[in-house]
């Protein structure tokens, strides 16, 4: 999937877009609330959430059709359902005890 990449330039360009300024502190030690005061925006959080910014893409329909990116969110939406009902071993041992 690296048709996204090659058309976010150019998409960008397109619009007009403003190039932020490189930050010097390092994103990932900001707590939330400092990364919204300086109006950074986190990346989807878990699978689900990535699954549901695919699918609502523009920019990724039109670089990789939309036949192939309905396919990959139902694929991944399997994906995710298989982790979110799976039961580990160590959620097994931590369950209270009736």
């Amino acid at each position: 999937m690296y048709g996204p990449f090659s058309n976010a330039g150019p998409d960008g360009m397109e619009r007009e877009l403003p190039l932020h300024d490189p930050s010097p502190e390092d994103l990932y030690h900001l707590s939330a609330v400092d990364r919204v005061e300086k109006g950074i925006e986190a990346l989807p959080r878990d699978l689900f959430d990535a699954v549901k910014c695919a699918r609502e893409s523009d920019l990724l329909r039109e670089a990789q059709g939309t036949k192939v990116i309905d396919k990959l969110v139902e694929t991944k939406i399997d994906e995710y359902d298989g982790y979110r009902l799976h039961v580990s071993n160590r959620e097994l041992e931590e369950r209270p005890k009736l």
